[in-house]
C-alpha cells in the first residue's frame, strides 16, 4: 500500500485473495457498509448511519465519564496510562471502552470501543472496534492492527437471525518519507497474476499472524462441506428454484418458469433457455432461448452477449448486444417486468393479454462505472413492431383528417444515461451492483432521440 499526503494519493497492490463459501455477494464488504473507517483522533465515527462521538473528541467531557484504571511501564520504562470511559447517559450515541495512553507523547497506544446493548442501530445488534499503534523511529505513531466486528440482523427484530462479520487488518514493513514515483499512482488498485489461486503453503508463509484453531476449522468445515454430495444436490436444487436455471458444468439450462405456458395466439408455448456461468468464462457471458407455439407454428428466439472488462474493485465495465425476434407486450416494452409467458402470468391470469405485438428488437450498449459516484451507459436500439390480428391496433391521423390503421412501424433511437450518486456504498454480486447507502440525493439523467428516415425510423422525437 502506497500513500502520499500532499497532494493526497494512494495505491494498493493485491498479491493474493482467498474466499471460502459465498463469493458472489462479497459478504466481507458488509462491514464497510456498517461503519466508516475510524480515525481515533477525529470527533465522530459513523456506524450504520448514526454519528457517534469518539472519546477523545472536542467536548467529549460532556458525553463521557473517564476513569484511570491503572498505570504501568513498558519495555522502554515509559509510563502508560490505562483509561476506561463510558457514556454519561445510557442510550447516548457514545461508546463504552478502554484506551492505553503513552505518557511521554500522550498518544493513543491502543483503544477498544463497543456500543451499549440498548443502543438502537436499526439492523446492527452488536459492534466493537479495536486499534493498536506502534512508535516507529521514535518519531511516528502508526496503526499496526485494526479489528472490527459486527452483528447484522437479517430483519429489524433484535432477536432475528444474524450475520456475524469480523475484519482484521494488520500493517507492517513501514517505510516513511521515502520518495514515490508519480508512475506508481497511475491506477489506484492492481491485482497480481493468479491472485485468487494461491496455495495453502503461500498463506502459511505470508500471514502476519497464524490462524487460530477455530479460524482454521471454519475454512476446513466450509471447504469440506462443498465436496459432499448432499451439499451439491441441495445447492443445485435451491439455485434452480431461485434462479430458474439448472447448472450443468459451464452452462445453465432453463428457464424453469418459462418452459411451458399457454396463450390464445401461440397455443401451448414451449421455451428452452441456456446461458453461460463463471465456469465457462469470467469475461464473456451469453444467454440464448428458443420458443415454439403449437397454434401459430412459429419459431421465436432471443440472444444476448456481454463482454466484461476486468476492473479495479469489481467496478462495472462492459459492452453487450441483444437481439429478440418474438412476441412482446406493447405496454410493458420498456420495463423489467416478467415476460408474458412467465408461468404465473400464463396460468393464473383470468383474461388473455390484449396488447401482444410481434417485435424484432436489436440493441447494443457500453456501460462503465467510472468511480463510486459516476456511471454512464451509451446505447443504440432498433425496433420493428408488427401488430397481431385481432389484438391491439395502431391508428394514425393523416393531414386530411382521415384515420389510417397501421400494421407496423419502426423506431431507431440512440440513448445516453448518466447516474450520479455522491457518497454511495455498494455490494457487487454477479456483475450487478446493489446500492446500500448514499449520503446525498441520487441523480439519474437520460436522453434519447429518434430522427425520421434514419435507418427506416418512422418518428421524430426527443
Amino acid at each position: 500500500f502506497y500513500y502520499q499526503k500532499d497532494p493526497e494519493k494512494e495505491k494498493k497492490i493485491v498479491l493474493a485473495q482467498k474466499v471460502s463459501g459465498i463469493e458472489q455477494a462479497q459478504i466481507s464488504n458488509l462491514l464497510n457498509i456498517v461503519m466508516n473507517e475510524m480515525d481515533v483522533y477525529e470527533n465522530e465515527l459513523t456506524v450504520s448511519g448514526f454519528n457517534f462521538m469518539l472519546p477523545f473528541a472536542d467536548g467529549a467531557w460532556f458525553k463521557y465519564r473517564f476513569y484511570i484504571i491503572d498505570s504501568t511501564q513498558n519495555n522502554q520504562e515509559e509510563w502508560v496510562y490505562h483509561l476506561g470511559f463510558a457514556p454519561n447517559i445510557k442510550g447516548e450515541l457514545a461508546f463504552l471502552g478502554e484506551a492505553w495512553i503513552h505518557a511521554p507523547t500522550f498518544a493513543i497506544q491502543k483503544i477498544e470501543l463497543k456500543i451499549e446493548k440498548n443502543t438502537n442501530l436499526n439492523f446492527v445488534n452488536d459492534f466493537t472496534i479495536s486499534q493498536d499503534f506502534e512508535f516507529i523511529d521514535k518519531k511516528y505513531w502508526v496503526k499496526v492492527k485494526d479489528r472490527s466486528t459486527s452483528g447484522v440482523s437479517v430483519t429489524q427484530r433484535k432477536n432475528s437471525k444474524m450475520v456475524h462479520i469480523e475484519k482484521l487488518k494488520i500493517f507492517d514493513k513501514f517505510k516513511i518519507n521515502q520518495g514515490i514515483a508519480d508512475s506508481i499512482f497511475k491506477s489506484k488498485r492492481i491485482y497480481a497474476d493468479n491472485y485468487r489461486k494461491k496455495t495453502d503453503e503461500f498463506w502459511s508463509d505470508n500471514r502476519q499472524e497464524i490462524l487460530s484453531e477455530s479460524q482454521n476449522n471454519v475454512y476446513f468445515l466450509i471447504d469440506s462441506l462443498k465436496t459432499t454430495k448432499a451439499y451439491k444436490r441441495y445447492t443445485n436444487i435451491g439455485r434452480t428454484i431461485v434462479t430458474g436455471y439448472y447448472k450443468t458444468g459451464p452452462v445453465d439450462i432453463g428457464h424453469l418458469y418459462n418452459m411451458l405456458s399457454y396463450n390464445p395466439i401461440e397455443g401451448y408455448r414451449i421455451r428452452l433457455s441456456t446461458r453461460s456461468n463463471r465456469d465457462l468464462s469470467e469475461n464473456i457471458w451469453y444467454k440464448l432461448y428458443g420458443a415454439y407455439g403449437t397454434n401459430d407454428e412459429k419459431f421465436k428466439y432471443g440472444v444476448e452477449l456481454r463482454y466484461k472488462f476486468i476492473q479495479e474493485d469489481s467496478k462495472i465495465h462492459e459492452i453487450g448486444a441483444i437481439y429478440k425476434d418474438d412476441y412482446q407486450r406493447f405496454t410493458l416494452a420498456n420495463t423489467d417486468a416478467n415476460d408474458y409467458d412467465y408461468i404465473l402470468n400464463a396460468f393464473l391470469r383470468k383474461n388473455a393479454f390484449k396488447d401482444l405485438v410481434y417485435v424484432k428488437d436489436f440493441s447494443f450498449y457500453h456501460k462503465k462505472e467510472w468511480n463510486s459516484v459516476l456511471m454512464s451507459k451509451i446505447s443504440g436500439n432498433f425496433k420493428q413492431y408488427k401488430t397481431v390480428s385481432g389484438l391491439i391496433e395502431f391508428k394514425s391521423t393523416q393531414t386530411d383528417g382521415t384515420v389510417k390503421t397501421v400494421s407496423g412501424f419502426r423506431m431507431v433511437n440512440p440513448k445516453i444515461e448518466l447516474e450520479i450518486t455522491p457518497g454511495a456504498k455498494y455490494l457487487y454480486a454477479d456483475g450487478k451492483r446493489i446500492l446500500i447507502r448514499s449520503k446525498l440525493p441520487r441523480i439519474i439523467f437520460d436522453y434519447t432521440f429518434s430522427k425520421k428516415g434514419f435507418l427506416g425510423s418512422d418518428f421524430n422525437y426527443h
